[in-house]
């Protein structure tokens, strides 16, 4: 600091933060880590951008280890450097500091456990594999963990150094680095570990295997764990069938205000039959198509689908289970059910998702007015149902149950259109967001406060319903909760396809039956970076302590051997 010249005095238009003015004075040298630790394909982009952001003349520091940094520069399609580059190549660790670091971390260079390490000391700088091995601070990093005695540890119970000497058990460098590896996970979730883990190391190395798979395979080799990502791991289809029970409930619950328990079941049971049946038939839909047009195309074709599916197995349940509206049931009610079946299948695949974790919502007035068409507009479709199917004349009963049902319906699609397009999530910004769990918990927030919408206006609707019925005054106040309730699980089922929290809990517990992650997953990686040092913190996201690490992890079989 001395040499630098002081920072200039603050003026009327000079920023007032001390940070502000050093980035703004040049005085803060970015600092750059782990290029080595993206996946290679991204080595060239990652140069380009810091070519084309960075300003001129503006120093900056990029780490990474010697051999991938020369062969992204060398590849055959590289046409990239760093501009005005320096390298600057750091010295090897010496044997005195590793033998230092290692008697260090033993108690002091006087201490029984120092003395644990004369026979490694003697190797160190030489071209065996155990001096090739402890020649890099992870590999040292490795070899303390796994070696050094802790306290309230049985004589015996950890294993001596000595055993790194083998060469008849390690020849290689390699299978030197392998033992290392395989051994940590164990050592860090012993049960003689200075804060004991809720979980076993048997557990804890398959749900840090699984999850480096699931970096490898689905995220395409990038550290960053993020928790809203998990959900890649899941195969479409399964999550498909798992979105279909939340939409099943809510048609049972619509069928049950009607006061037929048979009804809704059977609704319900149709919907849930309708959805599994079309994903495991159905190639899966990505939701980013190029146009607007290709959306509403796809859109149409699966809400067409599913309203057929729905309508059939609505009659087929409701024929085995001889329900009086089904059995021998008029061309109106298959109508209505298509059209239902549409609209639902509509209002679910038509959200757009983006997948992040939301901050707050915010309300966009024109949508819910949009919302609001949808009433008259499916009342006209129920008396429509009402001439075509011939429910005209004598038969008013029939028209008013067409008509009731068509306004009933428009209502419920003018409330799902309302909450599903006219509430709009912010999403966060994972970069300006410190801890998983902090944005995790605001996601939740935003999900909780659907139902809280959804409730509210179901709510308000039952509150204007209850004075259009002469019942008693209980049953008028039950109706309503139930109304409330209802709205409320609307809410939630339609949060589900706006937040990420929702998906994070349907695939963690997916994969917990599974026995590939824990049931407190977000603990689990929490006391995997605070307490075993496995993980490392990076804004929200998590990451293996060390590259190698995730790739060996990655690259071992599954379930892995324990």
């Amino acid at each position: 600091m001395p040499q630098h010249p002081p920072a200039p005095p603050q003026t009327a238009s000079a920023p007032t933060d001390l940070a502000q003015a050093l980035l703004a004075t040049g005085r803060i040298i970015p600092l750059l880590d782990g290029f080595d630790e993206l996946p290679p394909a991204l080595h060239t982009v990652a140069l380009d951008t810091l070519n084309r952001t960075m300003p001129a003349r503006q120093p900056l520091v990029l780490s990474s280890r010697a051999v991938p940094y020369r062969t992204a520069l060398t590849r055959p399609d590289a046409t990239v450097r760093l501009n005005g580059a320096a390298g600057i190549h750091l010295l090897p660790l010496t044997p005195e500091a590793a033998a230092d670091y290692l008697r260090r971390d033993a108690g002091g260079p006087h201490s029984p456990a120092a003395h644990r390490w004369n026979q490694v000391i003697t190797h160190l700088g030489t071209d065996t594999p155990v001096g090739q091995a402890l020649s890099t601070p992870f590999g040292l990093f490795l070899a303390r963990t796994i070696y050094n005695p802790r306290p309230r540890v049985a004589p015996g119970a950890t294993p001596h150094p000595d055993e790194l000497c083998d060469t008849a058990a390690y020849p290689t460098r390699t299978a030197l680095d392998t033992h290392l590896l395989n051994a940590y996970i164990p050592a860090v979730y012993s049960p003689h570990h200075p804060n004991p883990s809720p979980w076993a190391s048997p557990q804890a190395l398959r749900t840090l295997t699984f999850l480096a798979h699931h970096l490898e395979n689905h995220r395409d080799g990038t550290p960053d764990l993020a928790w809203w990502e998990l959900h890649h791991a899941v195969p479409a289809r399964t999550k498909r069938i798992i979105y279909s029970v939340p939409g099943g409930i809510v048609i049972a619950l619509f069928g049950l205000l009607s006061g037929d328990l048979r009804y809704s079941f059977t609704s319900g049971i149709a919907f849930i039959l309708a959805f599994t049946v079309l994903a495991l038939l159905l190639p899966a839909v990505r939701r980013t198509p190029s146009t607007r047009l290709a959306l509403a195309l796809r859109s149409l074709a699966f809400c067409l689908s599913f309203g057929f599916l729905w309508t059939i197995l609505e009659a087929l349940v409701s024929t085995l289970l001889q329900h009086p509206e089904f059995t021998g049931g008029t061309a109106g009610f298959y109508i209505f059910w298509f059209v239902t079946g549409a609209v639902a299948a509509l209002a679910y695949f038509g959200q757009v998702r983006t997948g992040a974790p939301k901050a707050r919502l915010r309300w966009s007035v024109s949508s819910m007015l949009f919302g609001l068409l949808w009433v008259p507009g499916l009342t006209l479709a129920g008396l429509a149902i009402d001439v075509l199917t011939g429910n005209t004349g004598v038969e008013s009963e029939n028209r008013y149950v067409w008509y009731s049902l068509g306004y009933a319906l428009g209502i419920l699609s003018a409330l799902v259109h309302a909450v599903a397009r006219g509430i709009r999530p912010e999403p966060s910004d994972p970069t300006t967001e410190v801890g998983a769990a902090s944005l995790l918990a605001r996601d939740r927030r935003v999900y909780l406060m659907f139902a809280f919408v959804g409730g509210l206006s179901f709510g308000l609707l039952g509150f204007v319903a209850m004075y259009a019925t002469e019942d008693s005054v209980g049953a008028k106040a039950a109706a309503w909760a139930i109304r409330v309730g209802y709205g409320a699980i609307i809410g939630l089922t339609l949060g589900a396809f706006h937040v990420a929290w929702a998906e994070f809990v349907a695939s963690r517990t997916f994969l917990a039956i599974r026995r590939k992650v824990p049931w407190r997953l977000m603990l689990f990686l929490q006391d995997a970076h605070e307490q075993r040092g496995v993980l490392r913190q990076i804004g929200t996201v998590y990451q293996f302590r060390h590259i190698e690490l995730q790739r060996h992890l990655a690259h071992q079989p599954w379930p892995p051997v324990t």
